[in-house]
């Protein structure tokens, strides 16, 4: 768009510096001009047009993203399989940096310990860059991969300052129909003031009603469900006109030519 402005506007000053001194008919190159702006505007004219394709069809290449990975759903099991291991034998795992001591949920150890179908709990701080990312289901549907048992999975994320978060996954066992759609709604979640043990107490209350359900359907963690489809690729057309490109294509090009122009 530069070249054909420019062009057009030598060959105008040509013509009238031409006419200006009482030249008639084209002045010498006039013809050349005419021929090359052309040219020039008919090869940008095509170039612009499939660009306009490419642009609007393709996408931009950007890192691989996995979406809804395959189970056991964290980037690491490192520390799923020593919390595991410690569930084999003890129903309650409180990790020492928990925001609540052993000794403070030893009535919910006790609970735990004779619940049936099993509860399998564990008590531990988390964050955005752990590897369930700092998701408590995702972690709860991890010791269910690593550990291949059934029962409730209860992980409750634990910090020293913070409220309580509490998750839960089923896995063969289910609640009642008469039970309402997901009992667990009320207790499960970020428990504003309330102790770790005060919102397990809640959530074993309500996991009392549980029946055998063997041929349930696995749950899939809502965190991962819901990235599960991941939202449209920008165009690049879209990424061209609203980047600096764009304003340097279509405005500052032609006002440099101008500048270019006006020194010659």
């Amino acid at each position: 768009m530069t070249v054909w402005l420019l062009l057009t506007l030598v060959r105008s000053g040509r013509r009238h510096r031409a006419t200006a001194v009482g030249l008639t008919g084209r002045p010498p190159g006039d013809r050349a001009l005419m021929v090359g702006t052309t040219l020039v505007l008919v090869a940008g004219t095509a170039t612009v047009a499939a660009s306009l394709v490419h642009l609007n069809t393709a996408t931009l290449p950007r890192e691989e993203r996995q979406v809804g990975p395959s189970p056991p759903s964290v980037a690491s099991t490192v520390r799923v399989e020593r919390v595991a291991a410690q569930l084999r034998d003890e129903p309650l795992y409180v990790d020492p940096l928990a925001g609540e001591s052993a000794k403070a949920l030893s009535g919910i150890a006790e609970r735990v310990a004779g619940a049936e179908p099993p509860v399998y709990t564990a008590v531990l701080p988390m964050s955005r860059s752990d590897e369930s990312g700092g998701d408590p289901e995702v972690f709860a549907h991890a010791l269910h991969h690593v550990m291949d048992e059934e029962g409730v999975f209860v992980v409750v994320d634990s910090a020293a300052g913070t409220d309580p978060e509490v998750q839960a996954a089923l896995f063969g066992v289910a609640f009642p129909e008469d039970a309402g759609l997901y009992p667990l709604t009320g207790v499960t979640g970020t428990r504003f003031d309330r102790t770790a043990a005060q919102a397990l107490d809640q959530v074993l209350d309500e996991l009392e009603k549980l029946v055998a359900d063997p041929e349930g359907e696995p749950q899939v963690p809502s965190g991962i469900d819901f990235g599960a489809d991941p939202a449209p690729e920008p165009s690049r057309w879209s990424q061209f006109v609203s980047g600096d490109f764009g304003k340097a294509l279509f405005a500052v090009g032609p006002v440099f030519g101008l500048v270019v122009l006006g020194l010659v």
